[in-house]
């Protein structure tokens, strides 16, 4: 069953990711660099057997986003050792995954590379673009203004800024429309269940700057199940937090992360369902919260200097938000563990015993939380370290020529999942996610499956084993 929803809007990259985007475009190294220490997330189903992941070869900065490139696989892990690929796609990227409540769904999205027909569609968006920022501009710029923000039952809400709103505006009136498909699958069998289209305003006037959003949108795109509603569908894409009912379809906007620019973090939805919470602004200096119940709103300043990673906010329960603080060299910052209620109130600040790195990477950390051994993890700069949730270190896991990406908890909290790469100094731009490694929560590693490797049409290889692909 396919069927279309529409919706509309675009972004733009702020003047100092300028020359960052020449560099990016003419080489890839700097975003190389970026994206070499982290993935797409891992999802597991709430029975803690099945993990699902998407992988991508060549895992390559300069083509990842071009239509025929690369290989995008969607893939099932079950008890650790029994794998199936249950899609494979080189004209479309495949979002990370996510299993309903009950363990019997699979979504994800389809999003269309670039190709030389979608190149030429985004030119005849430029001028467009620019007509609508010029006549948004013209209109006078009014300050901020904050009420007083209670909590989630209170009227009251502190607005984002009118520049913030008027900037995202513009982009919405002019941006080029994306093609994408939420697909619903059983993860036994494999078996499609569901298509629907959509086409949200998402990708930059320019191809370049397109090439940016999608790579991004591979990183951090995922669905989310609304517990409190099963057939509703959560997903963040870029500055986009919206939902699918999949049983009407209706596609519903839930918010404006208000941020043009690269880190733009993705939204997240409460283990309850109930709440929606993510940053927005410029420098994503405020926090937002929704009742997803009677769509009411409050958005709280950011209560810290150091703002979180791009994947380091969590839910650790319902009440609870809990953000990763990624260590700064300048100014001398540790990293940090906050936990907010989920009325947005700062409840505790726990230093983390973690080196600070003196590196880019940084900002792409990634925190997993696991109540039920009450244990955390948190990966970046390509290290991963577990540690209690009070804050103390078990376990550094730093190993020469490996880098652990994007854990994951089972919801029993016994096994902790890492994405697994292994550097090749001579190839470091083009290296593939090549296992998947599981960990006890007080860091001891357990087994490891690879993740088979493309060497031909329909059959896959890894290094240890042969897998035939679907």
């Amino acid at each position: 069953m396919v069927r279309s929803l529409n919706l509309t809007r675009s972004r733009r990259s702020p003047a100092a990711w300028k020359p960052f985007l020449a560099l990016v475009i003419a080489s890839g190294a700097l975003l190389w660099h970026l994206l070499a220490c982290t993935e797409s997330p891992l999802a597991f189903s709430p029975d803690s057997r099945h993990l699902a992941f998407t992988a991508v070869q060549p895992y390559d900065a300069d083509h990842l986003a071009t239509a025929g490139q690369a290989t995008y696989r969607l893939m099932i892990l079950t008890d650790a050792k029994d794998l199936r690929i249950l899609e494979t796609a080189t004209d479309y990227m495949i979002s990370a995954p996510a299993f309903s409540p009950d363990g019997k769904t699979l979504a994800y999205l389809r999003l269309p590379l670039l190709s030389e027909k979608l190149k030429e569609q985004l030119k005849t968006f430029s001028q467009q673009r620019q007509d609508a920022l010029r006549q948004l501009r013209s209109e006078p710029n009014l300050p901020a203004a904050h009420a007083p923000a209670l909590s989630l039952a209170s009227a009251d809400l502190a607005l984002p800024s009118l520049d913030s709103i008027t900037q995202t505006v513009a982009d919405l009136l002019a941006a080029a429309p994306l093609p994408l498909t939420l697909v619903l699958r059983d993860p036994a069998s494999g078996n499609l269940r569901q298509e629907i289209a959509l086409e949200l305003p998402f990708l930059s006037a320019s191809s370049d700057n397109a090439q940016i959003d999608l790579l991004f949108a591979y990183l951090l795109t995922r669905p989310q199940f609304n517990p409190d509603d099963p057939a509703s569908v959560f997903f963040s894409l870029g500055p986009l937090v919206c939902s699918v009912n999949t049983q009407t379809p209706r596609l519903q906007l839930w918010g404006l992360t208000l941020a043009h620019n690269l880190a733009t973090r993705p939204a997240l939805l409460s283990p309850d369902g109930q709440t929606l919470a993510f940053l927005c602004g410029e420098n994503a200096d405020l926090l937002a919260l929704a009742s997803t119940r009677d769509r009411r709103y409050i958005w709280l300043p950011w209560p810290l200097p150091q703002k979180p990673s791009l994947s380091g906010l969590a839910w650790l329960n319902d009440r609870t938000l809990a953000a990763f603080l990624p260590p700064a060299a300048e100014p001398n910052e540790p990293a940090r563990l906050a936990l907010l209620t989920a009325d947005g109130r700062l409840e505790k600040l726990l230093d983390l015993p973690l080196p600070i790195h003196k590196t880019d990477d940084a900002d792409t950390g990634e925190l997993a939380l696991s109540p039920a051994s009450r244990r955390l993890v948190v990966a970046f700069s390509g290290h991963a370290y577990f540690l209690t949730a009070d804050g103390n270190l078990l376990a550094d896991l730093t190993r020469e020529n490996e880098i652990f990406a994007q854990p994951a908890f089972t919801p029993d909290g016994r096994l902790v999942a890492f994405k697994h790469f292994t550097q090749q100094p001579d190839h470091d731009d083009k290296i593939s996610a090549d296992a998947i490694v599981f960990f006890t929560p007080d860091g001891r590693e357990l087994s490891r499956t690879p993740i088979p490797q493309e060497k031909g049409s329909g059959t896959f290889f890894s290094e240890k084993e042969e897998i035939k692909g679907k």
